[in-house]
């Protein structure tokens, strides 16, 4: 799943948004929440995978 918690599968990102007041929140997304949640494969298929970005 996406949480602030662990994965029980395969971890493939971790996402930390900046807002605008100041808040990072830091989410965890798991393989099996990827490509199995309906909204995800929805966001997917609608507007495609971006590989991360090493900086």
């Amino acid at each position: 799943m996406a949480s602030r918690g662990d994965c029980d599968h395969k971890l493939v990102a971790e996402v930390r948004p900046e807002y605008s007041d100041g808040t990072s929140p830091r989410w965890r997304v798991c393989g099996e929440w990827l490509t199995g949640h309906p909204a995800a494969v929805a966001h997917i298929i609608a507007k495609g995978f971006q590989e991360p970005i090493i900086s």
